[in-house]
């Protein structure tokens, strides 16, 4: 399959010799469960801006309209306004631009390091091909190795034998 065409035989001895530490396993379903979390966390702190930001174009726009209808109430001209709240619109839409990025940006980087960090977990315990590493086709190679140990770690004799 995946793992045999990716990893030399030798390698799939070593990743054997690695599950039958128990706490291998119990490491690869910790750093399951801490990703979760922190996904659920990077999730929520963007609904929140995206949130915020909606508040705030909202009353961006109530301003706009109440402005609007005071110049239209006084027989001014609205076009020279129009003009003006178009402009301050745009500004604040590539503020919001700016801002989101921003926030996916760091959540981006945020997951680099959770990414970093599960290295660095499974190479201390002995879990062969892992070491920290950008490299794609490493990185690639590395979540065919997990994907296969969450699928251990997902199996009901793994969870019935560890559960208390």
């Amino acid at each position: 399959s995946d793992l045999q065409e990716l990893i030399p035989a030798s390698t799939l001895e070593d990743l054997c010799v690695a599950l039958q530490n128990p706490t291998t396993l119990e490491v690869v379903k910790l750093l399951q469960e801490v990703q979760a979390l922190r996904e659920r966390e990077f999730y929520q702190q963007r609904c929140d801006l995206v949130g915020e930001i909606k508040d705030r174009l909202g009353e961006v726009r109530k301003q706009h309209q109440e402005r609007r209808e005071l110049q239209a109430k006084a027989g001014l001209n609205v076009e020279e306004l129009d003009k003006e709240l178009n402009a301050q619109w745009d500004l604040v839409s590539d503020e919001v631009k700016r801002e989101l990025n921003s926030k996916d940006l760091n959540i981006m980087q945020e997951i680099d390091m959770i990414v970093v960090e599960q290295q660095q977990a499974l190479q201390g315990v002995g879990v062969p091909l892992f070491k920290e590493t950008k490299e794609p086709n490493e990185l690639r190679v590395q979540m065919t190795v997990l994907d296969f140990l969450l699928r251990i770690v997902r199996m009901p004799t793994f969870r019935s034998s560890t559960d208390c």
